[in-house]
């Protein structure tokens, strides 16, 4: 039993204020193939006497994110810790999106062409497979009282069933084609 899919309109990705503004980023950073150099010199210690970054170092480092169990290239500057990938697509857009997403899904790869913005539905639409899954495909959940695949997706935070199946083919045809119309557009973009 097939559910007709309901239009449900993408909500606008929304735009945040940031501690850096364009200008900022632009006298602080050189943007090259993905990466930043600092265009200033940073001093620290007592009269400020340590050179800690020299005009041209690249900037940054690797973090750890263990929550989500990826790595992210962050830069500190005037104690605040910032990711690169969102200080690159302030630098070229001069504005700062609620969500910055990897079209090629390599949280390293901070080329500005590799660059989208988001809508937090749409990141999680990206989300990997819960463990709690039992099919084993993503938008297809098997249950054991009925004996039956029940396909489903969200959008917007809101799960919405699909339906219920006899095959776990028929319940991933019908995901995939609510993902289509679901998320088609933000899929295109994220193609490479």
């Amino acid at each position: 039993m097939t559910k007709e899919l309901v239009d449900i309109p993408d909500i606008e990705v929304k735009k945040v204020k940031s501690n850096l503004t364009q200008e900022d980023v632009n006298e602080l950073f050189e943007y090259r193939d993905g990466d930043l150099y600092w265009k200033i010199d940073i001093f620290t210690g007592k009269n400020n006497s340590v050179h800690i970054v020299k005009i041209g170092d690249k900037a940054g480092c690797i973090a750890n994110d263990r929550k989500k169990n990826k790595q992210y290239k962050v830069v500190r500057y005037d104690g605040k810790i910032y990711k690169i990938s969102r200080l690159i697509f302030l630098l070229f857009y001069n504005y700062l999106p609620e969500c910055v997403v990897y079209k090629d899904e390599n949280t390293l790869n901070t080329k500005i062409e590799n660059l989208i913005e988001a809508n937090r539905s749409q990141t999680n639409y990206r989300r990997k497979l819960p463990k709690t899954n039992t099919s084993k495909i993503k938008g297809v959940r098997f249950y054991k009282a009925s004996k039956k695949y029940r396909a489903y997706i969200t959008k917007n935070g809101i799960k919405n069933h699909l339906g219920t199946f006899n095959t776990i083919e028929e319940a991933y045809r019908v995901y995939l084609d609510a993902k289509e119309k679901y998320y088609g557009k933000f899929i295109s973009k994220c193609n490479i």
